[in-house]
């Protein structure tokens, strides 16, 4: 059986614990906005019909670029929504992996704009890494 003093320190820590998750979370707004900006961007590009380059590279042509951007922004809408980073997380630490992937393969290449996009890509896979290991306790305590 636990002490007073035991039992009156219990709820200090749960509070330390709950002010510790309260400030990652805080802290992982910074590569939630950067992932986001960076979506934005690409989403934009995508769907204005300016990403004629990649489409040339891509096997699917503006079909795939069609349906990435469409993923891409399913993973910018769940970003923005705080109980949902997670999954957006997730789904563009995906996406992102897939483009570093079509960059080292040499089906998208370094080319020109492909460098940036490439650097970009390592960007936001590192920021939905990030934002996973910062709000781990929502996958944990909430379940997926």
């Amino acid at each position: 059986m636990q002490s007073a003093h035991a039992q009156q320190s219990q709820p200090a820590s749960n509070g330390v614990e709950e002010r510790l998750v309260v400030e990652r979370h805080k802290f992982a707004w910074f590569p939630q906005i950067i992932l986001i900006g960076i979506f934005s961007w690409a989403v934009v590009t995508k769907f204005t019909g300016h990403a004629g380059a990649l489409a040339d590279k891509l096997p699917g042509g503006n079909a795939a670029i069609w349906m990435i951007s469409t993923v891409e922004l399913i993973a910018l809408a769940l970003l923005l929504i705080p109980r949902t980073a997670v999954q957006g997380a997730v789904v563009a630490g995906m996406v992102m992996f897939f483009a570093i992937t079509a960059h080292l393969s040499g089906v998208v290449g370094f080319e020109g704009p492909f460098l940036y996009m490439f650097v970009l890509a390592i960007i936001g896979f590192s920021c939905a890494v990030a934002i996973v290991m910062l709000r781990w306790d929502q996958i944990t305590k909430h379940g997926w």
